[in-house]
């Protein structure tokens, strides 16, 4: 059995989604719930999904794992731009959050294909 904690991914995983909730906490409260709340479950997921996938028994497994991993990585890119229009999140600050998740899906991409 893998620890997960040790994958260079689940580690690049992990550190978005710390990004993403450290975003997610600037955000006006009175407006923006779904929007913070959807963020950060796909953030959150995505490292989960690595992690439950180092678990698994086969390659077989983990790419399927680190497939859904990667569609919880696109489900997270709309509300980045949601919250970018809404005037909620600085266009340097989409930019620099949007650029963490779009590398970590191509990092995840190759695996899951694999």
């Amino acid at each position: 059995m893998r620890d997960f904690r040790s994958v260079k991914l689940w580690q690049q995983a992990h550190s978005t989604t710390l990004r993403v909730y450290k975003c997610a906490m600037s955000f006006p409260k009175d407006k923006l719930s779904g929007i913070v709340s959807r963020s950060k479950w796909a953030g959150v997921s995505i490292p989960a999904k690595n992690g439950e996938g180092s678990d698994e028994r086969g390659d077989a497994d983990l790419s399927n794992f680190l497939e859904i991993g990667l569609c919880f990585g696109r489900e997270l890119e709309y509300p980045l731009l949601l919250s970018k229009d809404l005037n909620c999140l600085s266009r340097a600050g989409n930019a620099n959050l949007e650029g963490a998740v779009v590398q970590l899906q191509n990092t995840l991409r190759p695996r899951a294909d694999a």
